[in-house]
């Protein structure tokens, strides 16, 4: 189920965002909305919303996915 128009099916999806604009920043993973809710530095919102949230070398892979330029 998407929230705001957000896709992350495919990389070209995940790369044009959703209705609230870009989740992710190549290059700069400290700016990146996607990262900042999986590593809980987002006070409001939380990714996932419910259930298990990810593990610390899931989010490691994710930050280094967006600071080696998100390709």
């Amino acid at each position: 189920k998407s929230r705001g128009k957000l896709s992350m099916k495919t990389l070209e999806s995940t790369m044009e965002g959703g209705k609230s604009g870009k989740v992710v920043i190549p290059g700069d993973a400290e700016n990146s909305r996607l990262y900042r809710l999986v590593a809980g530095l987002d006070d409001k919102k939380k990714m996932p919303p419910k259930g298990d949230r990810l593990k610390p070398e899931q989010i490691a892979t994710i930050k280094q996915w967006i600071d080696s330029g998100a390709k």
